[in-house]
């Protein structure tokens, strides 16, 4: 019953996740919600207290920044901002992550790469640039418009059909076969069958 239940909040966040507009900013909502399919698929969460719930809530987040923005790999990366506290100086790294940029600081801060002066510093400058609204790239990371991600894929990736993709995400059909057939398709020798 829990398990179905939350499937099911699952799907629906995830419809309402896939039709925003930003994907930086959904990627890290979709692995948050990961999170809480994985870590807590038997929790009722209408019943848990204040404490409990916020402790489930930022093991979500810690699980969604933990798989969007791997330690080792992000930790290298920060080594080459000169200015940890500037939020423009992640802009690169946002287009490599598709994560947004406060979601790449509260990393940072967790990592203790940025300290609580630096992290305070980096969210009063987002608010003072209007990023808390709308962050640099925003606008020009499209998922499915990109090829960051093709329909196709994800199919292959989870090995089911468009049908079963639209069933789990609760996400017409049709706006997967429009992405679908908007794919460029590439063939190589091999893949038409000439033989030597």
């Amino acid at each position: 019953m829990f398990v179905t239940r939350n499937a099911i909040l699952f799907s629906r966040k995830l419809k309402s996740i896939l039709c925003m507009d930003s994907p930086p900013s959904h990627n890290f909502d979709l692995a948050h919600e990961l999170g809480h399919l994985l870590l807590h698929y038997k929790v009722e969460f209408n019943i848990l207290d204040k404490q409990t719930y916020k402790k489930m809530e930022d093991e979500a987040n810690y699980f969604a920044s933990e798989f969007l923005l791997p330690e080792d790999e992000f930790r290298k990366d920060c080594s080459n901002i000169i200015k940890v506290s500037n939020p423009d100086s992640y802009i690169d790294l946002k287009m490599k992550w598709i994560v947004s940029l406060q979601a790449m600081a509260m990393r940072a801060n967790k990592l203790e790469i940025l300290t609580h002066q630096q992290f305070r510093y980096f969210f009063m400058s987002t608010n003072k640039k209007g990023y808390r609204k709308l962050e640099p790239l925003d606008n020009d990371i499209l998922l499915f418009e990109k090829g960051v991600y093709s329909v196709s894929s994800i199919m292959d990736d989870l090995k089911v059909d468009i049908g079963f993709l639209a069933l789990i995400t609760g996400i017409n059909e049709a706006f997967f076969e429009k992405y679908q057939g908007a794919e460029q398709k590439t063939f190589s020798v091999s893949d038409i069958g000439i033989v030597k």
